[in-house]
């Protein structure tokens, strides 16, 4: 009986809330859902744009190329969020012209650098910090495997270098 009377309020409010807008008004709520969701799909869509005419205008590199940014991004790239606490790895590829396109990246261990200065010969793996600053490090884990729910992969301590 309960489960009856809830379910008759609940369909009574339904219909009253539904009745309660103007055709006019529900053409108008409408359009603003729309041009919401458009906004929210769109700017994906023009950031990869934008992120491609900085690496094509500023850089030297190509499509088909992946692009790393080692130093976060300022006001000086124009893209509808830059993150100043990200650094940025891309790949830009163009089916059209070369067909399917497998990005492979073997398993291997990379050495990352944190410090103010690029160790000599390390500027590609290098990140840079502001020594009058703390900082944290975080990690993202993207598609987890059973491994790292089971606990049987470990990330590994970060090691203080004498670089």
């Amino acid at each position: 009986m309960r489960k009856a009377i809830f379910a008759f309020i609940m369909l009574s409010t339904a219909a009253t809330t539904a009745a309660a807008f103007t055709p006019m008004e529900l053409a108008s709520r409408t359009v603003e859902r729309r041009a919401v969701e458009a906004v929210i799909w769109g700017i994906p869509a023009v950031n990869y744009d934008l992120m491609l005419q900085e690496m094509l205008t500023k850089t030297k590199g190509k499509v088909n190329q992946i692009l790393y940014w080692s130093r976060p991004l300022d006001w000086h790239n124009q893209t509808l969020t830059p993150n100043p606490d990200a650094i940025y790895l891309m790949a830009f590829t163009d089916t059209k012209s070369v067909g399917p396109v497998v990005i492979e990246v073997p398993p291997a261990s990379v050495d990352i650098f944190l410090a103010p200065k690029a160790p000599k010969g390390e500027e590609a793996n290098w990140i840079p910090t502001d020594p009058e600053r703390k900082f944290e490090v975080m990690f993202r884990l993207y598609a987890p495997t059973k491994a790292l729910f089971d606990k049987s992969w470990v990330l590994p301590d970060l090691e203080k270098s004498g670089l």
